[in-house]
């Protein structure tokens, strides 16, 4: 792969990551959030887990989770046919997550791991969800066999 290749791959990669990933994050958010209120027990639906905020999340998201996208996708580019399993689509989700939970850091000086479990709750498991969803269709993308979930039992 010649360099030129590897940045035209790397751009797409931080173009499709950085499109999608953030509001498929933001989404699964406002999705467990909905679900905790309406528990028994939780505190019902209220302003902020109405339908009227998902917009909301949505913007949210990419303040959130766009720059860690945008890097995720960075990185992931080149590597797009090294995404032969479920096993790296994962890995690559929790790439971006290590990358969100540092953003996150980075920007507010707020450690995320303090809260444990509850901030990695709100900040990493959307950002591994949509990570890993978002390197299944990066892969899907590109013509090749989309990986199975008996060859991810394979690889394992």
């Amino acid at each position: 792969m010649t360099p030129k290749q590897i940045i035209y791959r790397a751009l797409g990669g931080a173009l499709f990551f950085g499109l999608l990933g953030p509001p498929l994050g933001g989404s699964v958010l406002y999705a467990s959030l909905v679900v905790i209120a309406t528990l028994p027990g939780g505190s019902g639906l209220t302003e902020n887990t109405s339908i009227e905020a998902f917009p909301m999340f949505l913007g949210f998201s990419y303040f959130v989770g766009g720059l860690p996208a945008l890097l995720t996708g960075i990185c992931a580019g080149p590597l797009r046919e090294r995404f032969n399993s479920w096993l790296v689509c994962i890995v690559v989700g929790l790439w971006g997550t290590a990358l969100t939970l540092t953003y996150w850091f980075v920007f507010t000086h707020e450690n995320p791991l303090v809260g444990f479990p509850h901030s990695f709750l709100l900040l990493g498991v959307p950002s591994i969800v949509a990570g890993a969803a978002v390197s299944w269709l990066f892969r899907s993308r590109s013509g090749a066999s989309v990986p199975s979930l008996k060859a991810s039992a394979h690889a394992v």
